[in-house]
């Protein structure tokens, strides 16, 4: 896969650590909270190749002009690498297949295999409206998986964040 970035250059053990944190987390509200937290750790692991711009369907771009739509997803079947019915825009209105144009590559991250690939946004198939979402699927193969596997560390993110807010709560004055 020819991406204008090469993503095994990115800091994959600390990305690894990081994602490692972000396992087993159960509280829906947290979902896009996740998926944003997500989008700045390829920020900052990426030594400045991808910034993090947050527009309808694109969620990072590189130094190259190049967008990426980043998922948080668990990846299925035998093989863990399928991806199936991923929302890849959600409908501020009635959802159009029309209006959707796909990011140029799209970022898979699955937190709880420590797995992270990168595929053009032509290998997108099965785009359909699913309710108030468009959703497609995708087959990476194992060439587009920079990240498959690695360090992990025993903290929980979920727990530090808790303490964070209860900390700056408790800081302001009366």
């Amino acid at each position: 896969m020819k991406t204008m970035i090469d993503f095994s250059t990115l800091n994959l053990n600390k990305l690894s650590n990081f994602l490692s944190t972000l396992s087993g987390n159960t509280d829906s509200t947290e979902y896009f909270e996740l998926g944003k937290v997500i989008e700045y750790a390829y920020q900052e692991y990426s030594y400045g190749q991808l910034k993090r711009v947050n527009l309808i369907g694109k969620d990072l771009i590189d130094t190259y002009g190049k967008t990426y739509e980043s998922k948080k997803i668990s990846f299925k079947n035998k093989s863990g690498r399928a991806v199936r019915g991923v929302i890849v825009m959600n409908a501020r209105s009635a959802p159009d297949l029309s209006r959707f144009t796909s990011a140029d590559y799209y970022i898979f991250t699955d937190p709880d295999k420590l797995k992270a690939c990168c595929v053009p946004g032509s290998m997108l198939y099965n785009v359909k409206i699913s309710g108030t979402t468009i959703t497609a699927s995708c087959d990476p193969e194992p060439e587009h998986f920079f990240l498959d596997g690695g360090p992990s560390l025993s903290e929980n993110f979920f727990n530090k964040k808790v303490d964070f807010y209860l900390d700056y709560i408790r800081s302001i004055p009366e």
